[in-house]
């Protein structure tokens, strides 16, 4: 079969031609099923090609960000990761209508097999599960396009039977040749056996011997907590030649550098028009996200674009500090954004359990009703990377920030999803109205799923009172964009701010259509919810 011959496939795939036809960008989930069934090679992966990126709507240099040089063979890894986003959004498409139902066993196999020609070379390789976590942003962008996807049971994953090299591994372990019974274990990913105080197999993952190293390297959480301590600096004038300390901080539209200068602390990073459309319709709007602006005025080539790249990059030496190497990937993009330093943290973890579960529950529902307000806006954006108010997501709570001085609820990260395609637009607008009549009537299973999304990252479930604030604060924005829609401001307002975005972006073809449906869906949103809600 063609799927297990690894080594013909590695020399295949290595010399592929890349003149293909150009295929349409899906506009449903029927068509995007259709285009993978079609661009699907030997019916088991998908090629890091300009037929796939052009079926999914992904732009191919973000793709290729992706994929570093150390983990092995380039492109055979830029392979498995289309492969990997093809395979997820196949399960969603439901492509076993289109294939058979046996096709997610064939690409699994393709998986592994490439992956052990991609990194036979490299000493110590990053795990294959990785290209699920890689793969999920380049998903979710292509699924935020569309629309819900129609209910589909996903196909079953393949168990694998324990090789013959572990089996010999664990019967080695348990006679005691290995070191004392029960003292040592097997690892199911390599076959090799280690200690079992480490829990973690040093072969796969060699970084759970260095986190129990004597090394004084602070964790994560320590050098966010310090750099909280920062004052903030303001992003109107920014001196980038006093720039004495930069750290990044991995996000799912790829991260941001925190950049500690003598006036205080900016952040840094990549820029779309969209996330500039929904930072300034949210500031329009009342909603309090992170500040933002383009840096410099007048394109790459400005003085402030020099002295923010120069200034950055003589703190991006050392890869090995602060993953330096992933804050050098920011820097080569065209546009970049100077935003606002929020110091607080994100609705996750023990932190945010303690923030909302003890002094913030002495406040009242003010804290509830600015998320509210913070979904509210979403709904116009369909923003779907933050609370799954109208989505069928986990959502990603990161995108909430605590515990700061700018307020009680930031917003960071939001995007501006246009839906273009009419019957993707229209089922997008059901639930949107679902939405809204339960903020007006009554909680239900909308904000049922945000009230499971924050105890799931929380481990605080929000009470009746709280979870109605949260409705009072999404109604009252509803009501105020609505009736900006209805009398007409709403629309001046989008066409201003696109105005602006698209003289940031130099008036690119790609930008100014996306900027012109972003404003035509907000307002069409808000005319949606008034009909509801009035």
């Amino acid at each position: 079969e063609a799927c297990d011959r690894s080594d013909d496939r590695t020399r295949q795939l290595l010399t592929m031609a890349t003149a293909t036809a150009d295929l349409a960008t899906a506009q449903t989930w029927d068509e995007l099923a259709a285009g993978l069934a079609t661009t699907c090679q030997d019916s088991c992966y998908w090629a890091c090609r300009h037929e796939f990126f052009s079926l999914c709507g992904l732009p191919r240099e973000q793709f290729e960000g992706i994929v570093k040089d150390w983990w092995g063979v380039r492109q055979l890894w830029c392979h498995m990761l289309a492969t990997e986003v093809g395979r997820q959004l196949g399960i969603a498409a439901g492509l076993e209508q289109k294939l058979d139902s046996a096709w997610a066993q064939r690409v699994e196999r393709w998986l592994e097999n490439t992956y052990a020609s991609a990194t036979a070379e490299v000493g110590c390789p990053p795990q294959q599960a990785m290209l699920q976590t890689k793969a999920r942003p380049l998903v979710n962008m292509v699924s935020g396009r569309l629309g819900a996807a129609p209910p589909r049971a996903p196909p079953a994953r393949v168990v694998k039977p324990p090789t013959a090299s572990i089996l010999a591994a664990r019967a080695r372990v348990n006679s005691g040749s290995a070191g004392a019974v029960g003292d040592r274990i097997v690892c199911d990913e390599c076959g090799k056996d280690f200690a079992r105080s480490l829990r973690r197999c040093p072969t796969c993952s060699p970084s759970s011997l260095r986190k129990q190293s004597d090394s004084p390297k602070r964790s994560p959480e320590e050098e966010q907590a310090d750099w909280r301590q920062h004052p903030a600096a303001s992003i109107d004038a920014v001196d980038w030649k006093t720039t004495r300390e930069v750290h990044f901080c991995h996000g799912g539209s790829g991260g941001v550098v925190l950049t500690r200068l003598d006036a205080g602390v900016v952040c840094v990073k990549s820029c779309a028009p969209g996330e500039l459309f929904a930072q300034r319709l949210a500031t329009a709007l009342g909603v309090r996200v992170a500040g933002m602006r383009l840096a410099g005025s007048s394109g790459p080539d400005s003085d402030e674009e020099v002295q923010l790249r120069r200034g950055l990059r003589m703190f991006t030496r050392d890869v090995e500090k602060n993953n330096m190497l992933s804050a050098t990937l920011i820097l080569r993009h065209e546009f970049l954004a100077v935003l606002e330093f929020v110091n607080g943290f994100g609705m996750m973890g023990m932190e945010a359990h303690k923030h909302l579960s003890g002094s913030e529950a002495a406040q009242g529902d003010e804290l509830w009703e600015e998320l509210g307000r913070l979904m509210g806006l979403d709904l116009l954006l369909n923003n779907y990377d933050r609370l799954p108010l109208a989505w069928n997501n986990d959502g990603n709570l990161c995108n909430i920030m605590l515990g700061s001085s700018l307020g009680r609820i930031v917003g960071i990260d939001q995007l501006a999803a246009p839906i273009t395609h009419p019957e993707g637009f229209e089922r997008y607008l059901t639930l949107v109205r679902s939405a809204a009549l339960e903020a007006l009537n009554g909680a239900g299973p909308r904000f049922g799923a945000v009230a499971e999304a924050i105890y799931n990252n929380t481990g605080v479930t929000p009470s009746q009172s709280q979870v109605d604030a949260m409705r009072r604060g999404c109604l009252e924005f509803a009501r105020h964009a609505a009736a900006f829609a209805a009398s007409g401001e709403l629309e001046r307002m989008v066409d201003g701010i696109g105005r602006e975005v698209r003289a940031g972006f130099h008036d690119m073809q790609d930008s100014a259509a996306a900027v012109f449906a972003a404003g035509g869906m907000a307002v069409k949103v808000a005319l949606a919810l008034g009909e509801v809600i009035n």
